[in-house]
């Protein structure tokens, strides 16, 4: 099982169009199971929201994504998964973020990928 970890800072109504642009995990190599968490932090009454797609299917659109029980902790895992679902070899995995209440607010997002 690979893993990606990753905060990211979000301006406000900042978007973030694939945390995982670029990365060794933007591509599956073989058939595997996908699973993405995330929560985030705020000062304020910030929402982050995201997108999540496996190559051409959208498996979540504008997903709140839940506020960090802690300050700088999470995902929790399973508790805070988004989606989790199987992809094809060679598909690509879009993970967007949106900040939408003009505030800012730190995203902290887990992607699991186990081969199948």
């Amino acid at each position: 099982m690979a893993t990606f970890r990753r905060s990211v800072a979000l301006a406000a109504s900042a978007v973030v169009e694939n945390i995982l642009a670029g990365s060794e995990f933007e591509f599956t190599g073989v058939p595997a199971v996908v699973a993405v968490a995330a929560v985030f932090d705020t000062a304020t009454t910030g929402v982050v929201e995201m997108d999540v797609q496996f190559g051409q299917e959208v498996q979540a659109s504008r997903a709140s994504l839940p506020l960090a029980a802690t300050a700088l902790t999470g995902p929790r895992i399973p508790d805070d998964n988004i989606v989790k679902g199987v992809v094809p070899g060679g598909d690509r995995i879009i993970v967007r973020l949106r900040e939408t209440a003009a505030a800012a607010a730190v995203a902290r997002v887990s992607v699991e990928i186990t081969p199948i």
